[in-house]
């Protein structure tokens, strides 16, 4: 799996996009970030942009709306037909 967050440094009101590539047996059928910032926390879908559902590039945009100064910590939920599949990054 690999990924990326284009900007990584961001203001209030601008866009964020987290980019994931998801290789799996099983063809994924729900892929989705939750954002925990500073004071809040936000799911956003991910849709597939690339590839197929066993081997494809995933993107959530989201506005930002808090501040990541102290905590940026991102929850990447893929799952498939066995409901397979959670992975943490603690950035900040």
């Amino acid at each position: 799996m690999n990924g990326f967050i284009d900007p990584f440094e961001t203001k209030i009101g601008e866009k964020q996009t987290f980019s994931l590539t998801i290789t799996n047996e099983k063809p994924i059928k729900k892929a989705e970030i939750l954002w925990k910032t500073d004071k809040k926390e936000t799911t956003v879908p991910m849709k597939l942009v690339e590839g197929t559902h066993t081997n494809g590039r995933w993107e959530a945009v989201w506005n930002v709306d808090d501040t990541i100064l102290y905590r940026l910590y991102i929850v990447a939920t893929a799952t498939d037909e066995n409901q397979n599949g959670r992975y943490e990054l603690s950035l900040r």
